[in-house]
């Protein structure tokens, strides 16, 4: 079963593995940095329990870009990008655990005028 849902700090060992799949020269941020800058804007995929992608979105200014889309070799080819992409555009709750200080707001866009840009 596939499964979506906020980071934790007890994920890093998790990102750590699947972070040079990004294929960036930057180091694997610490578990320090994990915690207090990518936790807040991360979500998790599971597949049957075992972690197998996450999705971090960073905001600038009052928007969100996706910044890391990773799927760990044992989990592509199933689709599993795309049900996360379509999770964080859709659902809306990543941005509702945005700090305050962001400036992001969620509730600006609706759904279905999301839909229109498509």
């Amino acid at each position: 079963m596939r499964t979506i849902r906020p980071a934790t700090a007890a994920d890093y060992e998790a990102f750590a593995r699947m972070f040079p799949e990004l294929k960036t020269p930057d180091p694997t941020p610490s578990a320090a940095t994990w915690e207090r800058d990518l936790v807040p804007t991360t979500a998790i995929v599971e597949e049957d329990g075992a972690v197998c992608g996450y999705c971090y979105v960073q905001t600038l200014a009052e928007a969100g870009y996706v910044r890391h889309l990773v799927v760990a070799p044992e989990g592509r080819g199933k689709g599993l990008g795309r049900v996360h992409e379509r999770a964080v555009r859709f659902d809306w709750s990543l941005v509702d655990r945005l700090p305050p200080k962001s400036g992001a707001d969620g509730r600006e866009l609706s759904r279905e005028e999301h839909a229109a840009y498509e």
